[in-house]
């Protein structure tokens, strides 16, 4: 339907009045002047529609807005589930004693809800039972194995409630020598025993592609990941080449992808402690190191505090020796080639 528009000057009489876009807007009867008016009810009406449509909406989305908070403020809401939306999520492997053990006391302490992963299912049943605490699960996991630690990151994220892995620590090791210079009297040597790269390397890296998977559905894609190396990872330990080796390994990882992860929001650092005292401490070994070279789990927990409640540091690996902690950093390049090379070349492809 065409608008009647009537122009009280001009001469324009039996002409068609076009729109500032060019559309035709109806045809004009009578031009006296320039002023052009326009008689819209059609129009009018329109708007008076839309305008009754959008009020319902608004109004039903009050509605539904309220209908949704409401349950927040009933008293029979569980408080439980509330504070389950604030409360940040941690997975620790190696969780069943020892210093992973530790670190799950620690962060439940400071208000974590925490996955206790270990391959251990007896002593980590009961650890989690002893700390009986709704906070706390406990998730069988061989962190060897790809397919187990699948299982647990999936357990973690259902178990959350609301969606969200904050922090994973990779602290899950063991320590089993293997004598390379033993080859035997055989005309083959048998195959080296590789479990320790395994449990102490290979799963750090299915650990941390997990984590990094998942951190990105978190409502604020971020996270914090936190390897337990050793201060063999830095030093040479011809008693355990195989142990030294994936310690290596472990700091290699964390400073070639902490910068790259930051730009993820993804912070990952390395704890590297000292001696420290377990139930699993062989007495022989244990005897020979004076009390005072002692590193507490106390100290321990501590250092994992500098990265799992700071910002500023990815990449990094600390020392923590008895009582002092200590940022060790890369060795310096031989020379200015060396350092183009790796530090800008290799970055460009990234």
């Amino acid at each position: 339907m065409q608008a009647s528009i009537r122009c009280t000057t001009g001469r324009l009489n039996g002409r068609t009045a076009e729109r500032h876009d060019g559309r035709t807007t109806g045809h004009i009867t009578h031009c006296p002047n320039h002023q052009i008016k326009t008689e819209k009810k059609s129009a009018d009406q329109s708007e008076q529609y839309k305008y009754r449509v959008a009020m319902s909406h608004i109004s039903y989305l009050i509605i539904l807005f309220y209908s949704y908070l409401t349950p927040f403020f009933s008293p029979d809401y569980s408080l439980s589930v509330m504070s389950a939306v604030s409360e940040p999520v941690a997975i620790i492997t190696g969780a069943a004693s020892g210093i992973g053990l530790a670190l799950v006391k620690h962060l439940i302490a400071k208000g974590w809800r925490v996955v206790m992963a270990d391959i251990n299912d007896v002593a980590g049943l009961q650890a989690a039972q002893d700390l009986g605490s709704d906070r706390v699960v406990f998730h069988k996991t061989d962190v060897g194995s790809w397919s187990d630690q699948v299982s647990l990151f999936q357990r973690a994220w259902q178990w959350s409630g609301m969606g969200r892995l904050d922090l994973l620590v990779a602290n899950a090791g063991i320590f089993r020598p293997d004598d390379i210079c033993d080859t035997g009297s055989d005309d083959t040597p048998k195959e080296p025993a590789l479990e320790v790269l395994k449990v102490d390397l290979f799963s750090v890296f299915y650990g941390l592609k997990l984590f990094v998977h998942y951190s990105k559905k978190n409502p604020q894609p971020s996270g914090k990941v936190v390897v337990t190396s050793s201060p063999t990872g830095i030093y040479p330990f011809p008693f355990g080449p195989e142990y030294c080796s994936a310690k290596h390994g472990v700091i290699g990882l964390v400073r070639s992808m902490g910068p790259r992860l930051q730009k993820q929001g993804i912070y990952i650092n390395a704890v590297l402690p000292g001696f420290v005292l377990t139930g699993a401490t062989p007495a022989a070994v244990s005897s020979l190191v004076p009390e005072d070279y002692l590193t507490s789990l106390g100290a321990v927990c501590k250092a994992y505090d500098m990265f799992v409640d700071d910002f500023t540091h990815f990449g990094q690996c600390l020392e923590v020796s008895v009582d002092k902690v200590y940022f060790s950093n890369p060795p310096a390049y031989c020379d200015e080639a060396q350092a183009f090379i790796t530090s800008e070349v290799w970055t460009k492809l990234d």
